[in-house]
């Protein structure tokens, strides 16, 4: 009896619904560092199961022991070796104290910060928005939790990764005296052009993060919201910003989701909110306002203002609690600031009329529907 041969495994391997079955389990670094590499079969493969993946991701980090910057570092490095999608933009709320951290990354004899050792984590092209504040609030990757983590000397950081999400394009805007000063001049008399910083960013803009390290004029902000054609803008006063190259005399750091089929709406919680019953009143006033959009692609983003979390409500993450009511399946990120920029979205009445932007002692929460 003759003995069968075993089938070619190399050949096997080179079949499309193989190769597809087992790129699907890898993470993209590992696909984009070697398994593109194997043959043109695997690397046309690829790309589809690339494609197919969420684009976007999220989780919130924080040491299993006090004070372990180290540790809280090796969970960040953990995620992005096992992100699913290579990323295109990171968004990281991370608290003072873990971002001015010694760290030793990549077993390097001497340490160095966390700051610089989280932009080795990233591929070279990636853009980062780094916000530097007091707290921060994030929900984890299995939107089983929401933190708000608003303690002075917390170590932790949230991060919200974009991969390239159909539909949307991150925009970066940053505002130094002169170009602001001619922004106004433009809005006020209607003549000349507008900047080209503003014109780079307003395109299909729904929604503008705006943060700064010190108070902004209320001017500024009205005739950027003038200017941008009335979009939701959001944002805070925080300690430190890394968002790209710097402006000399540099007022305002911001961040643009642009697309022509993004949907958005916020909400304030005002200063007179201090009970979990009159927070989830604010939370199902935001779900009314977004009764037909598409929540299945959606994330919100939370500026609250420092000692608003349990020194304002005798209890923790109030806030974040009433919103995960009406919206558990929608990341929440955020931070504790010293100063909250925003206003009720969609505006009722004439859009015209300028809403008030900048609060104290306030919380302003976003949402925003990807297409």
């Amino acid at each position: 009896m003759a003995r069968r041969t075993p089938p070619n495994l190399s050949s096997v391997l080179t079949f499309p619904q193989v190769a597809k079955v087992i790129l699907s389990c890898l993470p993209a670094k590992t696909i984009y560092t070697s398994a593109r590499l194997v043959c043109k079969t695997w690397n046309t493969q690829a790309d589809v199961v690339l494609q197919r993946r969420r684009q976007y991701y999220w989780d919130i980090f924080q040491p299993d022991q006090e004070k372990d910057a180290d540790g809280c570092y090796q969970k960040i490095k953990d995620f992005f070796e096992k992100l699913p999608v290579r990323p295109e933009h990171v968004i990281i709320f991370c608290s003072s104290k873990l971002w001015e951290s010694k760290i030793r990354s990549f077993k390097q004899a001497t340490k160095v910060t966390f700051s610089k050792a989280f932009q080795r984590l990233l591929p070279l092209r990636c853009k980062v928005s780094c916000i530097v504040t007091d707290g921060v609030i994030g929900t984890s990757s299995d939107l089983k939790q929401t933190l708000e983590l608003e303690q002075n000397d917390v170590q932790a950081a949230s991060v919200l990764c974009f991969g390239k999400p159909s539909g949307l394009e991150l925009r970066s805007l940053k505002l130094n005296s002169a170009i602001a000063t001619e922004m106004m001049n433009h809005v006020k008399r209607q003549r000349g052009s507008m900047p080209q910083e503003l014109a780079s960013v307003s395109k299909d803009l729904k929604t503008l993060l705006a943060f700064s390290e010190d108070s902004c004029e209320t001017e500024i902000g009205q005739t950027l919201y003038k200017a941008l054609g009335a979009p939701l803008i959001a944002g805070a006063i925080v300690k430190t910003l890394s968002m790209g190259p710097a402006h000399k005399d540099e007022v305002l750091s911001c961040l643009g989701f642009c697309g022509a089929d993004i949907q958005t709406a916020s909400v304030m919680f005002s200063m007179q909110v201090d009970t979990s019953e009159e927070a989830e009143k604010v939370a199902a006033r935001l779900r009314q306002k977004v009764v037909g959009m598409p929540l299945k692609n959606s994330i919100a983003f939370m500026f609250a203002c420092v000692g608003r979390g349990e020194y304002h409500y005798g209890l923790p993450s109030v806030e974040s609690s009433a919103f995960r009511k009406y919206f558990p399946d929608t990341p929440l990120l955020g931070l504790f600031g010293n100063g909250e920029t925003g206003y009720e979205f969609p505006i009722e009445g004439d859009v015209g009329d300028i809403p008030r932007m900048f609060h104290a002692y306030t919380t302003a929460v976003v949402l925003l529907c990807l297409p």
